[in-house]
């Protein structure tokens, strides 16, 4: 992004957000810091680029019945 990359955006949107609205990465970066570093920021969860279609549907599948977790 031009302005904000997606952990600066993320940041800004759970400061203002008092809905708390999960928010997911979605990136090639699978080393241990950039991961941990999303969580800390406190992104919902990680998923890891390519994307299967079973992650993202146990994603959306868990999001109904827990209010915390995070998905590698």
């Amino acid at each position: 992004m031009p302005v904000l990359d997606g952990l600066d955006a993320t940041k800004k949107i759970l400061v203002s957000d008092q809905t708390k609205t999960p928010i997911f990465a979605l990136s090639a970066n699978t080393f241990v810091d950039d991961i941990k570093k999303a969580q800390d920021i406190g992104f919902s969860g990680y998923l890891k680029k390519p994307i299967r279609k079973e992650t993202l549907l146990t994603m959306i599948n868990d999001m109904k019945d827990d209010d915390k977790f995070f998905i590698k």
